[in-house]
């Protein structure tokens, strides 16, 4: 049960790295555009409870493209509302929503991922 739950936290945290790893590299390296959300996509999760994940329209060199964000409940952004995106020139279908708030989420699944693996090892030890 222990290296389950140690497991668990690893991939946790392994996939919260690989997000901040690609935001901050989009961040220094990519074009930075400003977008609008122009709609929501509705999905629901174990609980049944909706999460609204915001589509960015952003404008990369002669192309209109989309970019879909974190599901939230509820919503963090409006529709028409302008949210920054980083794109890389070489494939700006790709692009990022990089605000704060998507900052934000990566270390909280970075922390709950450490967490876990804490926790594993603490009933390892047991």
């Amino acid at each position: 049960m222990a290296t389950v739950i140690a497991i668990f936290g690893v991939l946790f945290a392994g996939a919260a790295m690989v997000k901040l790893m690609r935001l901050a590299a989009m961040r220094s390296h990519g074009r930075r555009a400003i977008g609008r959300v122009v709609r929501f996509e509705v999905m629901r999760n174990l609980t049944d409870q909706p999460t609204y994940a915001p589509v960015v329209e952003f404008e990369a060199g002669d192309r209109k493209l989309e970019v879909k964000g974190w599901g939230s409940f509820p919503p963090r952004y409006v529709v028409g509302q302008e949210v920054a995106v980083c794109y890389s020139p070489a494939y700006p279908e790709k692009a990022q929503i990089v605000s704060g708030r998507e900052w934000w989420i990566a270390w909280c699944f970075l922390a709950g991922g450490a967490a876990f693996v804490v926790i594993g090892i603490a009933i390892a030890l047991q």
